[in-house]
């Protein structure tokens, strides 16, 4: 249970109750809560929920990886894990993207509010990733 947060609580609920497609972007300084609060408010009506890979790590020679690929690959596993029929993994967000349209079709036969939950999306958008432009073609 939550104790304070009333505000963003009753914000974050008018949002959800809107009846408009809506993007949420909730910031902050680590380990405040962030996700605890969203897990809190939106139980039980969270359709897809994601969360994307540190990208803390190097290969070796002490040289950073590309995570672009285990980020799909993790999100792929990410919607067979919550439902979606079975397929090839994505090569591109844009597919990806097109993945996740798909499967929140297939998720809305009662055309209840569907709500997706993409956490630590800031290590999603790897260098030259193309998260952002695919993201913005979701209908």
């Amino acid at each position: 249970m939550i104790i304070g947060r009333k505000k963003e609580q009753k914000k974050l609920r008018e949002l959800y109750d809107s009846g408009r497609a809506e993007f949420v972007a909730v910031y902050g300084r680590r380990r405040v809560g962030k996700t605890y609060l969203i897990d809190e408010v939106f139980y039980g009506d969270i359709t897809f929920r994601h969360a994307g890979l540190s990208p803390v790590g190097t290969d070796e020679g002490g040289v950073k990886k590309n995570r672009m690929r285990e980020q799909l690959a993790h999100f792929h596993q990410s919607l067979m894990m919550q439902g979606m029929k079975k397929c090839d993994p994505p090569k591109s967000w844009l597919e990806a993207f097109y993945m996740l349209e798909s499967f929140l079709t297939e998720k809305d036969v009662t055309n209840r509010r569907l709500l997706v939950f993409l956490d630590e999306i800031q290590w999603m958008d790897t260098p030259k990733a193309g998260f952002i432009m695919a993201g913005s073609h979701m209908r």
